[in-house]
């Protein structure tokens, strides 16, 4: 997972944003895709 990156964990609509000043922030991203 690179840094200050998106990840998006298994099928879940769950954002893992790593800010450069190295804090986390959890969003839920509720997107219909297939």
């Amino acid at each position: 997972m690179p840094a200050g990156g998106v990840y998006a964990p298994r099928r879940s609509f769950e954002l893992v944003i790593h800010s450069p000043d190295g804090d986390i922030v959890l969003g839920f991203y509720q997107t219909r895709s297939a």
